[in-house]
């Protein structure tokens, strides 16, 4: 496996990104949350249909790299009394 790296709510609102999903409420309306663009910081987001206020507590992303190049164990050569 490569390296797994954790990115919390605090390290994702200086970056930008934009959550989209349809209201927890109605249903019917998509919600769209963003942070960034300067603004450092989450905003709520009320529903246009139903008017319910939908606020983002807590995010986290995990991103793993394969990209990265297993170590290559070299086998310790076995002679008389070598250890294993």
């Amino acid at each position: 496996m490569g390296n797994i790296i954790k990115f919390s709510m605090d390290r994702l609102e200086q970056r930008r990104f934009e959550l989209t999903f349809d209201c927890p409420n109605c249903g019917s309306a998509r919600i769209r949350i963003s942070a960034g663009k300067a603004r450092g910081y989450v905003e709520d987001v009320m529903c246009p249909k139903c008017g319910i206020r939908v606020i983002l507590d807590g995010l986290n992303i995990t991103v793993v790299n394969e990209a990265v190049p297993a170590p290559e164990i070299c086998p310790a050569p076995q002679g008389k009394g070598a250890i294993l």
